[in-house]
């Protein structure tokens, strides 16, 4: 099954971190999903808007509409903790910078 999300906007450092983790692993047995696979692609008209393309693997039990919508509710839910750790760790490096000065 296979989504896509256009009009992401990131800068390159989150984009080069994003994209060393290419596979995203669920390794609770009970869950619906059991990995989802994604890459970015750039615009040529505009670069700073993205694609984000995903192909999600899932245990085959649900149908195709309801696989769609749960794939998103969870990927959602994925892409908002990953923002939020990142967003935790400059709010600390930049406590520390003050710190030191």
């Amino acid at each position: 099954m296979k989504s896509n999300y256009s009009g992401i906007k990131i800068n390159n450092e989150f984009n080069d971190c994003l994209l060393n983790f290419k596979i995203i692993k669920i390794n609770n047995n009970n869950t619906l999903i059991k990995n989802a696979n994604y890459f970015i692609h750039k615009k040529i008209i505009n670069k700073n808007i993205k694609i984000l393309f995903i192909d999600i693997e899932t245990n085959g039990t649900l149908s195709a509409i309801d696989c769609f919508k749960n794939c998103i509710f969870y990927l959602k839910k994925y892409f908002y903790l990953l923002f939020s750790i990142i967003n935790i760790k400059k709010k600390i490096v930049k406590k520390e910078s003050n710190e030191l000065i």
